[in-house]
């Protein structure tokens, strides 16, 4: 039982081993950050309504990953917080 918990607990962390973590700050109370499935629907994903997968266009690095502010920061009138 102990061995399944150690497991468990290494795989259940927000530690970042290897790439950059998300950081989307100003995309969670933002108005594109709710967009159509399965590409802009939540504002952890990569699109929005503002950068979508059909232009070719990701939301800018700092953005996504520094948590940055956004040109095209638009504030959810529904968003909590």
């Amino acid at each position: 039982m102990d061995k399944d918990r150690a497991l468990h607990e290494r795989i259940n962390t927000d530690e970042i081993l290897g790439c950059s973590g998300r950081k989307p700050t100003a995309c969670m109370t933002c108005a594109h950050a709710n967009g159509e499935p399965p590409w802009a629907d939540t504002p952890l994903k990569s699109y929005c309504t503002a950068f979508p997968r059909e232009g070719g266009r990701r939301k800018p690095p700092e953005v996504y990953y520094e948590g940055a502010d956004c040109a095209e920061y638009v504030r959810d009138p529904n968003a909590e917080g």
